[in-house]
């Protein structure tokens, strides 16, 4: 039967029992006290084992290094746990890679890493594969998230931008002094197939929805505006987005904000329906100011925003089953939110700022 030799140690029973008993550390008196039970022939290690809930292999390990090496041999010591994957060099290389350069640079496929990828990167440089756990820990750890990229659109002009900021600013003041009505105006097109988007599920199931597969032909050409000095949403439909739709709109637009003294003032892009001589005329007629938006800048027009919120509340997961269904769900959505002026702004609240770190990206085209 394994025994702790006390006698090649010159020890005896009661050293055991002191450890036991006044050792700093809590797992130095577990072994300790283990050994004097099995040395004073009160128990085995099996059962020793077995009434601390230890694995037998656990406490004979005790034993064979207390005869090896004494006791220091069992005194507990820190050792640190287990070595980490990376170093903190490697893992700044690794987080520098991620933030500056792309997986197809390094002979693999794609332009975004993913964990993937990445433990392929990994492999490359280390011969062995982390965990994927391992890689977010160092990615969050290093203040990296996963989000979804949003698109630069290049050819837009920040000294143009910055114009219309400086422009809609003074026109605003105007608007606080109720001295003008401020109106955005944008087209949309609206498809009678749903569009795609999350919902709840079973976890491990795919989540379907049935369409009927209509063309793509069948869809709603809608024209929008937003009156931001007196909140509130219009929507109309004449056909295709052209010139003599557009001067339709002016005068239904004319006609929804009824008789007033204030300026009227419409914010648009530069579609050429827009610029015609043609639409600019009857703006003049109609009494409308227009003022166009700097090339390639949606995110100046709040109203676009307005068909993203329209198309998750009307067509997201939805397939409607005719043109007329589709259409009198949009009106009802536009009726729906002019019910609630304060939560209209809100959503749909301009930018009166530009954002210096979009900006640079911009200019570093």
């Amino acid at each position: 039967m394994l025994r702790p030799d006390f006698s090649k140690w010159d020890q005896s029973t009661e050293v055991l029992l002191h450890e036991a008993m006044y050792a700093e550390h809590p797992r130095t008196r577990e072994r300790c006290l283990a050994l004097y039970m099995i040395g004073a022939g009160q128990t085995s290690a099996a059962r020793w084992a077995k009434e601390i809930g230890r694995q037998e292999e656990t406490v004979q390990s005790w034993v064979h290094k207390y005869n090896e090496e004494g006791l220091e041999g069992i005194v507990y010591c820190h050792t640190g746990g287990r070595t980490p994957f990376f170093s903190q060099q490697q893992e700044a290389e690794l987080v520098e890679e991620v933030t500056e350069s792309e997986p197809i640079d390094y002979g693999l496929p794609g332009y975004g890493w993913t964990i993937p990828r990445l433990q392929e990167r990994v492999k490359q440089i280390m011969e062995k594969r982390p965990a994927r756990n391992t890689l977010r820990e160092v990615l969050r750890r290093h203040g990296l998230r996963w989000k979804k990229c949003k698109k630069v659109l290049g050819k837009a002009d920040p000294a143009k931008r910055a114009a219309f900021i400086a422009q809609f600013q003074d026109l605003f003041e105007e608007v606080c002094a109720d001295r003008l009505l401020f109106i955005y105006l944008d087209e949309a097109h609206f498809h009678r197939d749903m569009d795609l988007g999350y919902t709840w599920a079973p976890k491990g199931k795919p989540v379907w929805r049935l369409s009927s597969c209509p063309p793509l032909s069948d869809r709603i050409n809608w024209y929008g505006a937003y009156n931001f000095t007196e909140p509130g949403c219009f929507i109309w439909n004449e056909g295709h987005c052209n010139k003599d739709s557009t001067m339709l709109f002016l005068e239904r637009l004319t006609d929804w904000l009824g008789p007033t003294d204030k300026r009227k003032v419409i914010i648009w892009d530069g579609a050429p329906w827009h610029r015609a001589k043609a639409v600019r005329k009857k703006a003049e007629e109609l009494g409308l100011e227009l003022i166009f938006l700097p090339g390639y800048s949606p995110d100046l027009n709040p109203i676009e925003r307005l068909w993203k919120w329209m198309r998750e509340e009307v067509t997201q997961l939805k397939c409607y089953a005719t043109m007329r269904d589709l259409f009198l769900a949009c009106l009802a959505f536009i009726e729906q939110i002019n019910q609630d002026p304060s939560h209209l702004l809100n959503r749909l609240w301009p930018k009166f700022e530009l954002d210096p770190d979009f900006e640079k990206l911009l200019v570093s085209k």
